[in-house]
């Protein structure tokens, strides 16, 4: 089926009441393929069972889209967006040591918190990928050959886009690879929706490869502080890392951080965090950092150092370019993203032109810096009225929930149960037991729990291949 700007009365009449269904009871289903041209506009959910293309990115089946109504939700759901393509699913060590999600990509030991800066309270590695199946791909592999086309010290000279034909192609292959990924369409498409281009002009594909050019690749001179810093990009700065006397300077991406702490050149001596409990947060990664970046050189960051700890390339680049574009239209004011339990501030610092006024009245349009700073916790990690286990099968995966069933029987043994609405013959979830739970609800370890209502909060995801709830924090039984 396709709609489209000439679409009959008829059919168009037929899609305005299936919209308005789905507004009144909260969800409309579309079954089959699915083409729109031109604007959809949707107030409510749309779960979409076979495939949807709204202005060319396809929706796939299952995949429940929510039209975003600020900044901060669209640019949550796009960090989910990417969970569900290249990002990669992060764990933390429970209480007890163990690792609260044990299929999850990137393990996370940010260890103790350094109160010192001369001591190390993280003697282990800060990042062990436990699962590399996503960093085969193109965009990880394309991004890792830009990290040695830079010189370490800031203020060296750097080859200028079109002096350097080898590093030109890496660039375009970089960029074309993230181009081509759900992520960016759905930027390009959001940034289109929302006019925030400066002369409000819809960009083009090729329009959009050249903005992410000029904010993160084209070199500028930084009129910050006196004397200017020449040479500067925004892509060395946050991807790569680079040295401003003893210290470092960027160094945002996690990726570029392990790969450094595999080589021996990048080291965590301890989590540094002054505000929220961050360390209870498995995407923010606030530490001080050692980093031999080449012989003969040792920085150190007396202060912090941070990331986020899972995106793709892609979502780095989004984040940055939707963080700049918005602060402009915001008159400066920092983006924030809510995801997970975790509202965080998007710091972007953009490139300052010369002039007389202040840093702020004289920003350019190049990136200077990204990064992310937890702002508060507990926010929207999960919704304070229990949902049912159907509901539960129907919500996104690497979503936290908090679901309300019936303890139906074992799954995988004594590791983990299986909960349904009903006793007998209902949809169940796969629930993965953390230890400290086992010996309570567990049916192989104790029969009691069977037939026990239980709430149950943790994340949606895959346990042994079946719907499920795993990284679980919470059991509670229901009077």
């Amino acid at each position: 089926m396709r709609i489209n700007r000439c679409v009959s009365q008829y059919w168009l009449f037929f899609v305005l009441c299936l919209l308005f269904v789905g507004t009144s009871f909260g969800q409309s289903e579309l079954h089959g393929s699915v083409t729109i041209e031109g604007d959809l506009t949707i107030r409510g959910n749309l779960m979409v069972t076979g495939n949807l293309t709204v202005g060319g990115r396809i929706i796939t089946s299952g995949e429940n889209l929510r039209t975003a109504q600020t900044p901060e939700e669209f640019l949550g759901q796009l960090w989910n967006l990417d969970q569900q393509h290249n990002g990669l699913s992060v764990t933390l060590r429970n209480p007890g040591g163990e690792w609260q999600d044990e299929t999850a990509a990137i393990r996370l030991d940010e260890q103790d918190a350094n109160r010192n800066a001369g001591t190390d309270g993280a003697p282990a590695p800060l990042i062990v990928i436990h699962d590399a199946s996503k960093l085969s791909g193109p965009t990880y592999q394309t991004v890792q050959k830009l990290f040695d086309n830079y010189h370490i010290n800031a203020n060296a000279p750097e080859d200028q886009l079109g002096t350097h034909p080898a590093e030109d192609q890496e660039v375009e292959n970089f960029l074309n690879a993230v181009l081509n990924t759900q992520v960016m369409e759905t930027s390009l498409a959001y940034i289109n929706q929302q006019d925030l281009t400066p002369d409000g002009e819809d960009l083009n594909r090729t329009a959009f490869k050249a903005l992410l050019k000029l904010q993160w690749f084209e070199l500028y001179t930084n009129h910050f502080s006196r004397p200017p810093k020449e040479h500067i990009s925004g892509f060395e700065h946050v991807f790569v890392g680079d040295r401003s006397g003893d210290r470092i300077g960027g160094h945002h991406f996690w990726w570029k951080f392990f790969l450094d702490q595999e080589a021996g050149q990048a080291d965590s001596l301890g989590h540094s965090y002054r505000g929220p409990a961050g360390e209870r947060y498995r995407w923010l990664a606030t530490f001080r950092m050692k980093w031999q970046p080449e012989a003969g050189t040792t920085l150190t960051e007396p202060g912090q150092k941070g990331f986020f700890v899972g995106p793709s390339p892609e979502l780095m680049l989004a984040y940055g370019t939707l963080g700049l574009l918005l602060e402009k239209k915001n008159n400066g004011t920092h983006s924030t993203i809510n995801f997970d339990g975790g509202r965080y501030e998007l710091v972007i610092h953009a490139s300052t032109l010369p002039g007389t006024g202040s840093p702020d009245s004289r920003r350019g349009d190049q990136i200077r810096s990204v990064f992310p700073i937890l702002r508060s916790v507990g926010v929207g990690s999960e919704p304070s009225q229990a949902i049912t286990v159907a509901e539960a099968l129907a919500t996104a995966l690497d979503q936290q929930v908090r679901v309300i069933g019936v303890i139906t029987g074992a799954h995988n043994e004594e590791f983990g149960l299986r909960l349904a609405d009903a006793e007998t013959n209902a949809p169940f979830l796969a629930i993965k037991l953390p230890r400290s739970f086992r010996a309570s609800f567990s049916p192989k370890l104790n029969p009691n729990a069977l037939g026990l209502k239980v709430t149950i909060g943790g994340r949606r995801g895959m346990y042994t291949g079946v719907d499920g709830i795993v990284a679980v924090h919470e059991i509670q039984p229901v009077e």
